[in-house]
């Protein structure tokens, strides 16, 4: 984006309604053109241009915010108003709010979309080792940031069935280092040897994430003799109402069977 299209998104809000639109270039109005990031309307870039502005008009819509609207009778136009022709009567239009390739305009539509609603750009990355290693874990979850990588959440799954939280500002109950915080991508994680990587939905995620959290099993697993500052570490999966979660209950069972006599 260049510093001109930054200082006009700054002093026109998205979606602000001017009495002053020309009725046969209203893309060219500010509060339109500078989401656009079209340098000039031409006919080598008509087809793309009108992508842009039908996605511009529906992201809005979706939003609730009227960009455009009817004089006859007040009514807003949606994307489904923007045709071929509207653009080729733009031709030979030129903008003055800086120029989006394509991907930078999709871009710009998501951080459209996050400003307006509250919700930040987030993504959902699940990261498996192929080789786990006792201590370590096995698989890692992670909530990431969208424009700068920054991890945000993360639930670290072990091999003795701990599930162990990170929030954004590094306090939880897990236990990797920062080294391991920042996403780099797909084809970076998956170029390293001994790992796998992919992205997953927010559900499950969140379904981790509230398992890592919530109340913890009973069972205490003994300290490891090999390492002199080790202490006692909890089952980390959510207990069951006898107090231990499944796996360990019939372990429990078996070891002390009349703690679990019934009366």
């Amino acid at each position: 984006m260049s510093e001109q299209n930054e200082a006009a998104d700054e002093r026109f809000a998205p979606g602000e309604l001017s009495p002053d639109m020309d009725p046969w270039h209203p893309l060219c109005h500010v509060v339109i053109a500078i989401h656009l990031g079209i340098d000039e309307f031409r006919e080598d870039n008509a087809e793309e241009n009108l992508r842009r502005v039908q996605a511009l008009f529906k992201t809005f819509r979706e939003l609730d915010v009227t960009l455009w609207i009817r004089e006859s009778d007040g009514s807003p136009w949606t994307e489904d108003d923007i045709t071929p022709e509207l653009i080729a009567a733009h031709l030979g239009q030129q903008m003055h709010f800086g120029y989006y390739s394509p991907e930078e305009f999709d871009d710009h539509l998501l951080d459209i979309i996050a400003s307006r609603t509250g919700k930040p750009r987030v993504s959902f990355v699940h990261i498996r080792k192929h080789t786990p290693v006792l201590g370590w874990p096995c698989d890692l979850y992670q909530q990431v940031c969208d424009k700068t990588g920054e991890e945000l959440r993360r639930v670290e799954v072990y091999l003795d069935s701990r599930r162990l939280w990170v929030d954004a500002n590094y306090s939880g109950t897990g236990e990797t280092g920062k080294d391991d915080t920042r996403f780099p991508g797909l084809t970076v994680l998956n170029a390293s040897p001994g790992q796998s990587a992919e992205m997953i939905d927010e559900e499950l995620f969140e379904k981790l994430w509230r398992q890592a959290v919530e109340e913890r099993c009973g069972w205490v697993y003994p300290r490891d003799m090999y390492l002199d500052d080790a202490q006692p570490r909890p089952c980390l999966v959510t207990a069951e109402e006898d107090g231990f979660c499944t796996r360990h209950r019939e372990a429990a069972a078996l070891m002390f069977p009349r703690l679990f006599t019934k009366a």
